[in-house]
């Protein structure tokens, strides 16, 4: 177990990891106990379930800035030049 005192903020390898509700919103270790065996955090804290309707809040503002990003990008594409046809 990592030390409870230590204020390293983690990042999920990804993003879908902050709403997934078998993990813990601390250190997104799958758990299976009430509290984390990884990390320490007591995942029976009331407080755990505003942590993941917050987790949940920021995949879905992750989502929508991948589809701004890809909009972006296919607005501004080269078009695509028709490929000349074959004459008889």
């Amino acid at each position: 177990m990592t030390d409870p005192a230590d204020d390293t903020r983690l990042w999920p390898a990804s993003p879908y990891d902050l709403a997934d509700a078998h993990r813990c919103p601390a250190c997104f270790t799958i758990v299976s106990q009430i509290t984390c065996t990884a990390c320490g955090l007591v995942l029976t804290d009331p407080r755990t379930g505003r942590l993941l309707e917050l987790g949940r809040g920021i995949l879905a503002a992750e989502l929508d800035r991948q589809e701004m990003i890809a909009a972006i990008r296919s607005a501004h594409a080269p078009a695509h030049q028709p490929l000349p046809v074959a004459a008889p």
